[in-house]
C-alpha cells in the first residue's frame, strides 16, 4: 500500500519506471498533496501484462469489501508472483477513498432528495496518481 512516508526513489517518488532507452516516469501516489483530494491510500500491484487482466474493461474485480490487501488484482499476484524483469507489466492503482457525509464537509459522496421528485446532489472527489515523465521536474 502507498502510504505517506513509504519510502522514495532518490528523485523523491514512490516508483520510477523506466525503458532500456531511458524513457519512462516517475508515479507519485496521492497522499492529500494534489487540489481537490484528501489522499486515496492505494494499494499498487504490479503485475506481468498477460491477456484478459485488464486488456478490456473490468466491471468489477473480485469482491468490494475486503479490508486487507486483497483487492481485486491482488488475484494476479497471489499465491506466486511472478518476475516482472523483461516483460511488459501493468500496474494496477487501487485507490482507498473514504467516503464523507458530514453536513458541510461532504466528499465522494451523492444523495437524493426528494420532493415529488428524485434530485441527485453531488460531492465529487477525486483519485489517482500523478505521472510525470523521467525529463519532468517534481511538480507537487
Amino acid at each position: 500500500m502507498a502510504q505517506e512516508g513509504a519510502p522514495l526513489t532518490a528523485d523523491g517518488f514512490l516508483f520510477r519506471l523506466s525503458n532500456a532507452d531511458g524513457s519512462g516516469y516517475f508515479i507519485e501516489p496521492g497522499y492529500g498533496q494534489f487540489a481537490d483530494e484528501r489522499g486515496d491510500n492505494a494499494l499498487i500491484y504490479v503485475t506481468r501484462d498477460q491477456p484478459g487482466e485488464g486488456d478490456t474493461d473490468l466491471p468489477t474485480l473480485g469482491t468490494c469489501c475486503n479490508t486487507d490487501h486483497r483487492q481485486g488484482p491482488f488475484q494476479f499476484v497471489e499465491p506466486d508472483p511472478q518476475p516482472l524483469a523483461d516483460t511488459d507489466i501493468v500496474i494496477w492503482y487501487v485507490p482507498q477513498i473514504e467516503n464523507d457525509d458530514t453536513p458541510g464537509q461532504e466528499y465522494c459522496w451523492a444523495d437524493l432528495t426528494e420532493d415529488g421528485l428524485f434530485v441527485p446532489e453531488v460531492w465529487p472527489c477525486s483519485a489517482g496518481p500523478c505521472l510525470y515523465q523521467l525529463s519532468e521536474p517534481h511538480a507537487s
